[in-house]
């Protein structure tokens, strides 16, 4: 129920309004005949002053600054080489060709590392590097047991 007064809301039941402190007004419970009382005086209607609204800029567009996105550049150099030492740390026994994805992989990690001021992927560039050194090194190892198990079959 809403108070007349201060127009606050209070529960149902309640005698006095918690605001104001004006005494709720009667409601008949269902069942019973209610008495409708009507105010002596006439109510007058409360002018409230309306501000003029706001005019409108005509130069909207220029008002509001509305930022560009930044263009995402990728470092796909650098990208490339740490899917190269990816791929030479997964290629290690695939005869002869597990070197060259880890040759690539420095190579283009390198070259990425030139590329870090103005695009990023420092991480990609040092993930490519140690991934194709690995890879390379895994090669290696593989390659000397290889020899070492055929020399020592002899």
């Amino acid at each position: 129920m809403y108070c007349e007064s201060c127009g606050s809301f209070f529960p149902d039941g309640q005698a006095y309004c918690t605001m104001c402190g004006k005494e709720a007004p009667f409601i008949a419970k269902p069942g019973t005949t209610a008495q409708i009382i009507l105010p002596d005086e006439p109510v007058e209607a409360v002018k409230v002053p309306i501000e003029p609204a706001q005019p409108v800029n005509p130069d909207f567009a220029q008002s509001v600054q509305i930022p560009t996105p930044k263009k995402y550049i990728v470092n796909y150099i650098a990208r490339a080489g740490l899917i190269l030492g990816i791929v030479s740390v997964v290629a290690v026994y695939i005869p002869f060709t597990g070197i060259v994805p880890g040759i690539l992989g420095i190579i283009f990690s390198l070259l990425g590392l030139r590329k870090v001021d103005e695009r990023g992927g420092k991480g990609n560039c040092i993930a490519g590097l140690i991934l194709s050194g690995v890879g390379i090194l895994l090669f290696l190892l593989t390659v000397i047991f290889a020899i070492k198990r055929n020399f020592s079959g002899q």
